[in-house]
Order: structure tokens, then sequence, then C-alpha cells
């Protein structure tokens, strides 16, 4: 599943890479804060990689995504790559902003 979703993931970013704007597309981009356990950022250093730059190279990333659009929106969350979902509290802000979203839509059409 994880290899799966990193496909998507590639996959998505190599299209929004291409895209030069995406007009008034709504965009949500949810971002979680900590990307790297302790013992992740040491296989990284162990590496030669810098793990402190790759967090802000995908923050950046992210926050490029959502300026692709006039009407993009970014929200930095207090989790990590598997509890931005998981835990309650985070996927209720998501589930609301989606909902939020949804019927914003649905009031345009």
């Amino acid at each position: 599943m994880f290899l799966r979703e990193n496909e998507l993931t590639n996959d998505v970013l190599k299209r929004a890479g291409k895209a030069k704007a995406l007009d008034s597309l709504p965009v949500l981009v949810f971002t979680a804060t900590e990307q790297y356990k302790e013992s992740q950022k040491e296989k990284y250093r162990k590496s030669g990689i810098d793990p402190e730059k790759q967090v802000q190279l995908w923050f950046d990333m992210q926050k490029e995504l959502k300026e692709l659009s006039s009407n993009g929106k970014q929200m930095i969350m207090n989790a990590s790559h598997g509890t931005i979902i998981t835990k309650k509290e985070n996927a209720d802000a998501i589930n609301k902003e989606i909902l939020l979203l949804a019927e914003s839509i649905g009031k345009k059409n």
C-alpha cells in the first residue's frame, strides 16, 4: 500500500510540476509538521542527506502546489505522515475542510 501511495503521489507531483496554473480550481494541501522520526533522520544523515533540508524541500513543494491555484489552501498540521489521517482530531479537521469545499462547490452549481 505504501509503494502504491508513493507511486500515486509521485504521479500527482509530476503533473503538478508541469502545470503553470490551476486557475481557480480548489486545492487543499494538508502538510504534516513531523515528517521524519529521529531514527529516520539518523538513517538519512548516515547516507549524507540532511533531513532538515528534506523537510524544508517538502514544505516548499507543498506550498508551490497550493499556490498553483488562486483558490488554494494549505493547512499545517501537528502530525506525521501516518497521524495526519489516523489521529481523530486531524481526521476531523481534514474531513471538515473537505466537506466545506464540497459544500461551496455545490452552492456554485
